[in-house]
């Protein structure tokens, strides 16, 4: 039987935008409360100039994007590998007239170019990227195109990227391997999902190992949660913040981080250590 997408009104900031979905993905069915909680992405947006370029990684039915470009003078670049994902993220683009405000790149973002087996779940959130090693590699899946954000960035000509955000079900270490070129010289906002389970479940990975490359890279991260910003600055503070998103907050957080500390100088000043 065919399902037929349905349409949503979702309001944020106080701008409504019609949202399409499957009645059958959960995360559809809570689009509100999904939009709702996205505290550091919009945080992050109001932080952008005029004309920003923005990347979506992991797209998924454009929440995030057809949100920022609805409220905001940017230009979002959407990543999404999920063809029943991304037919929402098509329909909820041009019902909101945003085409050209929002550009769809049918791909996974990795850290090669070539192809890659992909598990579509029915919460369309939860798709990913599968491995070897991975439990859902036995399951149907199909294989997907993949490129390196900087072969992406090449491919489009783009001269500037103000923020970058990452959702990849646990493949944000490769993500981040393939966009050094791209972090380098756009020093961009950077807001990624962590998610202990998802790094260990689909990526095989220890969620110290992705930490220690953010700590390498980036330095200081942030979170925010509940209206307080807290910072994750030495291998203690990494430590005492994987002991804290591990037994306090359910293996999901959002970090800020950025090659360039003063753009995120505004967060740096209200922010508190983090405590285990």
């Amino acid at each position: 039987m065919t399902v037929v997408m349905e349409m949503r009104d979702v309001n944020v900031g106080g701008v409504t935008v019609g949202m399409f979905g499957f009645p059958s993905d959960p995360y559809f069915e809570h689009i509100q409360q999904a939009s709702d909680g996205n505290s550091s992405w919009e945080y992050a947006l109001g932080l952008m100039p005029s004309g920003a370029v923005i990347i979506d990684i992991g797209a998924n039915i454009g929440t995030t994007s057809v949100l920022a470009a609805a409220q905001y003078d940017v230009t979002v670049h959407a990543m999404e590998p999920s063809p029943r994902a991304r037919e929402c993220l098509e329909a909820s683009i041009a019902h909101n007239t945003l085409i050209g405000s929002v550009i769809v790149e049918g791909c996974a973002i990795a850290d090669r170019t070539g192809v890659a087996n992909f598990f579509e779940a029915s919460f369309l959130a939860g798709s990913h990227l599968t491995n070897g090693e991975d439990t859902h590699a036995t399951r149907s899946g199909f294989s997907v195109p993949l490129m390196t954000l900087d072969h992406y960035v090449e491919k489009a000509g783009l001269t500037r990227i103000d923020m970058i955000k990452i959702d990849v079900e646990g493949f944000e270490q490769d993500v981040l391997d393939g966009a050094k070129d791209t972090l380098a010289k756009f020093r961009p906002i950077v807001i990624m999902e962590f998610n202990a389970w998802t790094i260990t479940a689909f990526r095989n990975m220890s969620p110290r190992a992705l930490l220690d490359t953010i700590r390498e890279r980036f330095g200081t991260a942030y979170i925010l949660r509940e209206g307080a910003v807290s910072s994750i600055a030495s291998a203690d503070d990494y430590l005492a913040f994987l002991h804290r998103h591990l037994l306090r907050h359910g293996c999901v957080d959002d970090l800020i981080f950025c090659a360039d500390p003063s753009r995120l100088a505004t967060l740096a000043a209200t922010a508190t250590p983090v405590t285990f």
